[in-house]
């Protein structure tokens, strides 16, 4: 494991009980406090380095404490147009995030497209840069994550929306299990890892949809709120 705290550097991150208590950030954080060197993050806080400003923007939903930063150029003999994101794991490269709390991830992608990134810096796979029809692809991607989850959602609604098969436990209710929620809209999924990975995300739509009051529960039953 590389030095990530020396005695010339200052540490700025969210609080996150999920990760500050792995070992190997432990202790990297213990040696930055010794030091009188870690600070709290906030949203919209600045850092500058030479010409570079970079301004935080708490964007939750891949992790509660995720970051991304606005990264524009302070040198006004400097002509550039160019509004440069770093997502880190908010946009990917290429593919989809992990998600832990998608309600709160939809807003944030909300949020950095309203941003409109000529460029996004992602934690993981190639720079997206370049346009379309004069859009650029950094905001293309953006509305393609959203639209995705978007249709993903419309799809589980039409099924909870729908009579639930017939089969234990009965009365149903209108009640639809976690299980047939997901093999009803991945229709084309038959490898169990893939499967299991299609049913967390569709907890995560549930758990979206409850959260906005339109579904209900009833043990392990989900129910569509008209």
């Amino acid at each position: 494991m590389p030095e990530l705290v020396t005695s010339s550097c200052a540490v700025y991150k969210n609080k996150n009980p999920a990760t500050d208590d792995q070992d190997n950030v432990k202790a990297h954080l213990a040696l930055a406090i010794s030091q009188n060197r870690l600070y709290n993050i906030v949203d919209m806080q600045t850092f500058e380095v030479g010409d570079v400003r970079l301004q935080a923007t708490y964007t939750p939903g891949h992790t509660d404490d995720h970051m991304a930063f606005i990264v524009t150029n302070n040198n006004a003999d400097v002509a550039v147009d160019e509004r440069l994101l770093v997502t880190g794991d908010l946009v990917l490269g290429r593919g989809t995030t992990i998600v832990y709390d998608l309600q709160q991830y939809m807003n944030s992608l909300d949020r950095v497209l309203g941003i409109r990134p000529t460029m996004l810096l992602p934690g993981h796979g190639p720079i997206i840069s370049g346009s379309k029809d004069d859009t650029p692809n950094a905001v293309r991607v953006i509305e393609g994550y959203i639209a995705h989850r978007n249709m993903r959602e419309q799809q589980i609604i039409a099924v909870l929306a729908s009579s639930p098969p017939n089969a234990p436990p009965i009365p149903r209710n209108g009640g639809w299990r976690l299980e047939e929620v997901t093999s009803a809209v991945y229709t084309d999924i038959t490898d169990p890892r893939i499967i299991i990975a299609a049913q967390n995300n569709t907890r995560l739509h549930l758990n979206k949809l409850l959260f906005e009051g339109r579904v209900n529960t009833d043990g392990d039953l989900w129910m569509f709120v008209n």
